[in-house]
């Protein structure tokens, strides 16, 4: 009886909004805590929650990205410039070497990257065939590569005693530079000549050397007169003994003293 008397009050509690909760109790059963609400209105059974994951480090967020940006490139390398290459440097290009990569084409290399090359007046360059002998008195001998890229002609002498064959080379044209590129290295350029330096030409270098030269060699000749090579940053190559680029229509100029105005010396061998 007591059991029914218990669960025929309650609704009545409930209704009168006075009673927060009830325990309900009967032999052999345990205890049941039913929460009602104090002012009367629905119960919330929401709660506030942390919505964070426990299994997440949260130090270790990944942000979103550009798709269309390589991670691994650096912005503020020019990708023009070869890292494994020279770099720009303050101050003009200098020349440091130069090569033949054929009889037509001329190699040379700079300090630093060189900017792209346009219209360029390609008389601003000239090569010479050079040699210097210290001796006696210091002098230095220029002479036009073309001065030997004649053809050889060679003519029989008889005499009492037999027959001899004497041989020379004529005279050829000046060599010209043709034009002037780029290379595939940035700190390179190619100068292509209008004729190809024969073997003629090498031969002569060693001769000389052989009667005493102390140097005999190629030698690249450069005004700076108007525009003309510039590393990256707009600076101008200086010029490179250019009194031979000025006697464009001269063959041979002797001059005293050792190479003057050569800054830098770079010797270009004559490989043929």
């Amino acid at each position: 009886m007591l059991r029914s008397s218990l669960r025929l009050h309650v609704p009545s509690l409930l209704s009168s909004g006075s009673l927060a909760a009830v325990v309900l109790a009967a032999p052999g059963c345990g205890r049941s805590l039913v929460a009602l609400p104090e002012d009367g209105g629905e119960s919330d059974d929401s709660s506030d929650s942390d919505d964070t994951d426990p299994t997440v480090d949260p130090t270790n967020v990944t942000t979103m990205t550009d798709p269309t940006v390589d991670p691994t490139v650096d912005p503020t390398v020019d990708p023009t410039i070869d890292p494994t290459g020279p770099m720009p440097m303050p101050g003009p290009p200098v020349l440091i070497d130069g090569y033949f990569l054929d009889n037509l084409t001329v190699e040379l290399v700079f300090s630093e990257p060189i900017a792209p090359i346009g219209a360029i007046d390609t008389g601003k360059f000239r090569l010479s065939a050079s040699s210097s002998n210290t001796y006696y008195n210091t002098y230095t001998w220029y002479a036009d590569p073309g001065v030997w890229n004649g053809e050889e002609v060679c003519n029989e002498y008889c005499y009492d005693d037999g027959c001899y064959e004497w041989c020379y080379t004529q005279p050829g044209p000046n060599v010209h530079i043709a034009s002037v590129i780029n290379s595939a290295y940035a700190e390179r350029v190619q100068l292509k000549l209008d004729a190809g330096i024969s073997s003629t030409v090498c031969e002569q270098l060693r001769q000389r050397l052989e009667y005493g030269a102390d140097v005999a060699a190629i030698f690249l000749h450069y005004s700076n007169n108007g525009p003309g090579i510039v590393d990256t940053d707009n600076e101008a190559l200086e010029a490179i003994a250019e009194h031979w680029v000025l006697l464009p229509n001269q063959s041979y100029s002797y001059q005293p003293d050792f190479f003057p105005f050569m800054i830098p010396f770079v010797p270009i061998d004559c490989p043929f």
